[in-house]
């Protein structure tokens, strides 16, 4: 459902300015990504280097997939204990930039997609990126209390 003011802040310029830089700081990592790999390319032959982007990318949905699997089995425990997993619900959010960056190709995406796999740096950015969601994650709560029963 869309929320009127969520819309209105794309009739605000400075939103707008914001927003662009926003994509334009986005758009260096994959232009990074490519300087390193034909930098590698150059010292390295082609198929290691592909070969080597290929492992990283499957090594990272593994990883992504491990803490994933593990914040979720602690998320469903403390679910079934009676508390409400606030700070699991900010983890999982702050995993999903992450997994993106370990499964996306590219040497320097996946180093920082390991970093931001440390628990205290992913729970900051699910902080950030959960804003004013914290109502919907206590629905969200209260939804999986009635499933997990």
């Amino acid at each position: 459902m869309l929320d009127i003011r969520g819309l209105m802040r794309f009739l605000d310029i400075n939103f707008i300015h914001r927003l662009l830089y926003l994509l334009l700081l986005c758009s260096l990592l994959p232009i990074i990504d490519m300087f390193v790999v034909l930098e590698l390319s150059g010292v390295v032959p082609k198929y290691f280097v592909l070969a080597g982007l290929s492992l990283s990318g499957l090594l990272g949905v593994l990883l992504s997939f491990l803490v994933i699997k593990t914040v979720l089995e602690r998320m469903h425990g403390r679910i079934k204990m009676g508390y409400y997993p606030r700070e699991e619900f900010f983890e999982l959010l702050g995993l999903l930039p992450a997994a993106v960056l370990l499964v996306t190709p590219g040497f320097f995406g996946d180093l920082l997609g390991l970093m931001m796999l440390m628990p205290s740096l992913r729970r900051f950015i699910g902080r950030s990126l959960a804003g004013r969601t914290e109502e919907r994650f206590k629905e969200l709560y209260e939804y999986l209390k009635l499933y997990e029963l």
